[in-house]
């Protein structure tokens, strides 16, 4: 017993630097995410998608508080695409709580698709023609797994946690607030609700965006320059190497058009501005355009 407690305790370091090795590489991978070059942003957003849930928590963090709109708008795109859906629902196929169920049968080939409503990754139980069945799930890892059997009976008997945990029986399956009978029909409560990753709100009352800082000009300020009512945001800061620094952006320019959206607001930076935005600007009181060289 004593060897295997001195084994157990051996290994906590090294499974320990292996969780810090995979969450400095999320991080890594989510700043490539606002990448200058499109392909390294793609192949970030392709990595991140393989290392599946341990990279959501990061993912959320980014959604919601990074400085550059590229990063947030590619990391809730991903928090989507990571949440496995039926892009359609058969009518009167309703789940419960929000959960969605897709039935779909060709030549005697049927799937059944359940998406949870709390959010977890959906299934899919394929039945061919001739009886052989396979489940497509996601793995404690979230990486995607697939089990196969030559028969419903033969599925269940071999596999009872797998069967039992996503409630997989001969009579069908009963499972994130759906119940589907593979002798034909749907038992559920009716209370259909879609789930979609919900996106972060946004702060009004912060100043940062784009990786700068922005103010309201003042009305001594607007006067002088002529800038019109409501309209422009005056460059307080611009952090290196950050999406303002890369679009030509200086501290004191005031900021009025990006890419053709008057800038009326912070939340206009942080809905629009990317590293390839087309800017319309004053700087030392002239008008000027900055539009930057794309990579794609």
């Amino acid at each position: 017993m004593h060897w295997i407690t001195t084994l157990l305790l051996s290994f906590a370091p090294f499974a320990q630097d292996n969780q810090d090795e995979q969450a400095k590489r999320i991080d890594d991978l989510i700043k490539q995410l606002g990448s200058d070059e499109f392909s390294a942003r793609e192949k970030a957003s392709g990595e991140l998608k393989k290392i599946g849930k341990p990279a959501e928590e990061p993912l959320r963090r980014a959604a919601g508080k990074s400085d550059d709109p590229e990063v947030r708008d590619r990391a809730r795109a991903l928090l989507e695409a990571m949440i496995p859906r039926p892009k359609a629902q058969a009518p009167g196929l309703r789940g419960f709580n929000g959960s969605s169920v897709t039935v779909r049968s060709i030549n005697g080939d049927s799937t059944y698709t359940i998406a949870p409503g709390d959010g977890s990754p959906a299934i899919a139980f394929h039945k061919d023609k001739a009886g052989a069945v396979k489940l497509d799930y996601t793995d404690e890892k979230g990486e995607s797994t697939s089990v196969a059997a030559d028969s419903l009976e033969k599925f269940v008997k071999d596999n009872k946690d797998l069967a039992g945990k996503f409630g997989i029986t001969e009579e069908g399956i009963d499972h994130g607030g759906a119940r589907v009978s593979f002798k034909g029909g749907l038992q559920a409560v009716p209370f259909p609700r879609a789930f979609r990753a919900p996106k972060p709100p946004l702060d009004e009352d912060d100043d940062r965006g784009a990786g700068a800082t922005f103010a309201k000009p003042s009305e001594p300020l607007r006067a002088q320059l002529d800038i019109p009512d409501g309209q422009g945001l005056v460059v307080t800061s611009v952090d290196k190497d950050g999406a303002a620094e890369t679009a030509g952006l200086r501290k004191n320019d005031v900021l009025l058009e990006i890419d053709g959206n008057k800038v009326t607001s912070i939340r206009a930076v942080r809905d629009h501005f990317t590293r390839t935005s087309s800017l319309e600007l004053l700087r030392k009181g002239k008008r000027e355009s900055l539009t930057p060289r794309k990579d794609f």
